[in-house]
């Protein structure tokens, strides 16, 4: 009699799965120019919100004082965008106020009108601020008290920087959701069951 006992024959299990075609058990990344336009509503959101920060700093810290103006000026800039029919110039004009103050005694000088040093693409607008300040005329200074060489005439929230900040962050929700949200809905309806 054989000692040796034959192991029982497992069944054949078939041909086993089939491969999908085209499928290499990994998965492809997001494309880069997708990430790129995550990003950009980002930066717009960055820029904003450290601006909105920079001036609320200043309506908060700095404090008042009495200053003269000892002139003032409309700065004119010019840029171009674009190219062939489609390169447009636009201008734009900055109020810039020279002025003089004096903190615990000792004189200082400032000159710009806003934190930021916003501008307008209306002549009319900055002449309007420069009319507000007639040289030899006593108004008001806002300076850093940690350092009273930084100083404004206006305290404010700039308009520019919350539009900015309003704009990339709703940018950023959608563009954050919404590109992942098709990418993801179209590699699942590009897969055969």
């Amino acid at each position: 009699m054989n000692d040796r006992m034959d192991a029982p024959a497992s069944p054949d299990p078939g041909p086993g799965p089939v491969p999908r075609a085209g499928k290499t058990g990994t998965s492809k990344p997001m494309p880069v120019w997708a990430l790129g336009f995550i990003l950009i509503p980002v930066v717009f959101l960055l820029i904003g919100a450290v601006n909105l920060y920079l001036d609320y700093d200043v309506m908060r810290r700095y404090v008042e004082t009495e200053g003269t103006v000892s002139g003032g000026r409309i700065e004119k800039k010019r840029s171009t965008s674009g190219s062939g029919r489609q390169r447009r110039t636009s201008t734009t004009y900055r109020p810039i106020i020279d002025y003089t103050y004096a903190v615990n005694g000792k004189q200082y000088s400032g000159s710009g009108y806003d934190r930021a040093g916003v501008s307008s693409s209306s002549h009319r607008s900055a002449q309007k601020v420069l009319d507000r300040f007639p040289k030899g005329s006593t108004c008001k200074v806002y300076h850093d008290p940690d350092a009273p060489a930084k100083s404004v005439l206006v305290k404010r929230l700039s308009v520019l920087f919350i539009i900015f900040t309003i704009v990339g962050a709703v940018l950023t929700v959608v563009l954050g959701f919404a590109l992942p949200y098709a990418y993801f809905k179209s590699r699942l309806e590009a897969e055969p069951d």
